[in-house]
């Protein structure tokens, strides 16, 4: 099973970046200092920069585990190194209203996430300093948005959750919540 982002995330990601710039250079403009423009500019662009990232990965599935692409970047989990494999219940989480039910997250290592964000906000913006940008990914189980602009914007990683659960009883891979 192969999921890949919608293509519009990489014009998304493209006007963020740019939009750091134009930042940075304004900065510079408006302070005259290389040091201003490293201070703001580059904490911003590191965080677009992992934002992009997020947004625009391959998921590959297969029986043996999953391999986490970005423009020709892999890495490769077998099942039984991800110590996360888990569905979370995404109803009011974290007081918001989603376009999705439910997501399975992955990670080789236990996560906590005590501020419960949604795994996309998790995933873009908890930075956990030596921390691979691909060892944290999920998927999104309600394959059906709630709105036509949900499922132009919000399609992350979006799965049909009936044949993401086959494949993985078929796989013998247990997944908590699933």
């Amino acid at each position: 099973m192969v999921v890949k982002c919608p293509k519009i995330n990489y014009v998304y990601s493209a006007i963020s970046t740019l939009a750091c710039i134009l930042a940075g250079i304004l900065t510079w403009f408006k302070f005259g200092s290389t040091s201003a423009v490293i201070i703001i500019t580059v904490p911003a662009l590191l965080l677009v920069i992992r934002f992009f990232i997020t947004i625009c990965r391959t998921i590959i599935f297969e029986k043996e585990g999953c391999t986490v692409k970005f423009l020709g970047i892999k890495q490769s989990f077998k099942w039984d190194e991800l110590k996360t494999k888990k569905v979370i219940d995404l109803t009011d989480y974290h007081g918001q209203s989603n376009n999705y039910i439910k997501s399975v997250i992955f990670s080789p290592d236990h996560i906590r996430n005590p501020f419960r964000l949604m795994p996309f906000e998790y995933n873009s913006f908890f930075i956990q300093p030596g921390k691979s940008v691909f060892g944290f990914f999920y998927l999104n189980l309600d394959s059906d948005p709630k709105s036509e602009i949900a499922k132009k914007i919000y399609n992350l990683y979006a799965v049909n959750e009936k044949e993401f659960t086959e494949l993985m009883k078929e796989w013998n891979v247990s997944i908590e919540g699933l």
